[in-house]
């Protein structure tokens, strides 16, 4: 789907009230292992879908699911943060982050913004986040380096499905993840529906209050 189609769809949701304020998820209510990184994440630390229902997101990483960490040292919001993990299961900083919005287990969603902050232990490197569509189109990449504040990783683009974290410091542990309202992906055949919809609802709209 075209950015300028999916720009449309959510002037029309926000103006027809569906937008709600961001969410931001700090992970500071879920249990955190030790922050060691090579160690295995025991099973009450490892997050992949449980936040399905009432976030409508999903994180991954190599054993599928990324670990919640009690960082200890200064983060955005103490004490957690988020680290990848590789296929065996153990803590690891320098594998991929992914995190996917949806409605339920099997519809997909997408936001129109993302951010995310990192520690506040600086190394010498870079993050990165990637932003893709439901068709794992790329739609744009920021690049930040590692600081003192908390590096902080944002983008605003219409229809981001799924994001990507990387790094090349294998140090830094993300927190404070915060994005738009989850909206639907619509079918390719409704959305000439919804756009003739939007148009529709903004001009009674306008009409009202001339």
């Amino acid at each position: 789907m075209s950015q300028k189609l999916w720009s449309i769809v959510l002037l029309c949701s926000a103006t027809m009230g569906f937008a709600k304020a961001n969410t931001v998820i700090t992970f500071d209510d879920l249990p955190g292992m030790a922050n060691i990184p090579g160690s295995f994440v025991p099973a009450q630390n490892q997050l992949s879908n449980q936040l399905l229902d009432s976030h409508k997101v999903v994180f991954n990483s190599g054993a599928g699911y990324v670990a919640v960490v009690n960082h200890v040292v200064p983060t955005p919001s103490l004490p957690n943060v988020i680290g990848g993990t590789n296929s065996s299961g153990q803590l690891s900083y320098a594998s991929n982050v992914q995190i996917r919005f949806m409605m339920t287990a099997s519809v997909q969603g997408m936001v129109d913004y993302f951010k995310v902050r990192g520690d506040q232990t600086p190394a010498s490197g870079n993050a990165y986040l990637r932003a893709y569509d439901v068709s794992g189109n790329l739609l744009g990449s920021v690049t930040q380096p590692d600081s003192t504040a908390g590096l902080t990783l944002e983008l605003s683009i219409p229809g981001i499905h799924r994001v990507e974290l990387t790094q090349d410091s294998g140090t830094i542990g993300f927190d404070n993840v915060e994005y738009s309202t989850v909206l639907p992906v619509p079918e390719p055949t409704s959305m000439a529906a919804v756009v003739i919809g939007c148009a529709t609802w903004i001009r009674m709209r306008k009409g009202r209050r001339s």
